[in-house]
């Protein structure tokens, strides 16, 4: 009996532990993805809209847009993307959640997009971001809408 209850002991302590760090590798995750998000919007800045867009897209990934179809795939990203002109967006994450399982998260944020005239428009977004087998983030679905124009 005395050998039972210590076992118990030790069991319990361990459930302790192990869902401390496991609550302590989602917060790791839940860093990459907002780290990951503030990674593409630079390269947007750097390289340009376009080619952000389909470097940091899953091959599956999927983009919906007001008033357009739905942009399906990595190649149609591109294709799509590749007429953006001197656009500028650039945006920032506000909010990021991670599943337990650490391999798909979201984040939330506001977008500025200043076209060559300089007419702003702002808004907001989701990005639900995927973990790829080579450990790195993409994201599988991206929306945004417009916001009050201020």
């Amino acid at each position: 009996m005395k050998y039972l209850k210590l076992i118990s002991l030790i069991f319990f302590a361990g459930s302790i532990i192990l869902g401390c760090k496991a609550e302590m590798d989602l917060e790791k995750v839940k860093q990459r993805i907002i780290d990951t998000d503030k990674e593409f919007c630079q390269m947007a800045q750097e390289k340009g809209v376009p080619a952000a867009f389909a470097a940091y897209a899953d091959k599956n990934a999927v983009i919906y847009r007001d008033k357009t179809l739905p942009i399906e795939g990595r190649t149609s990203i591109e294709k799509a993307y590749a007429a953006f002109g001197g656009a500028n967006l650039s945006w920032e994450p506000d909010f990021v959640e991670a599943a337990a399982s650490g391999d798909l998260g979201y984040t939330l944020g506001s977008w500025v997009f200043t076209v060559p005239d300089s007419t702003v428009s702002k808004g907001f977004y989701i990005s639900i971001w995927k973990k790829q087998p080579d450990s790195t983030w993409k994201y599988v679905f991206d929306s945004g809408i417009t916001g009050p124009q201020e």
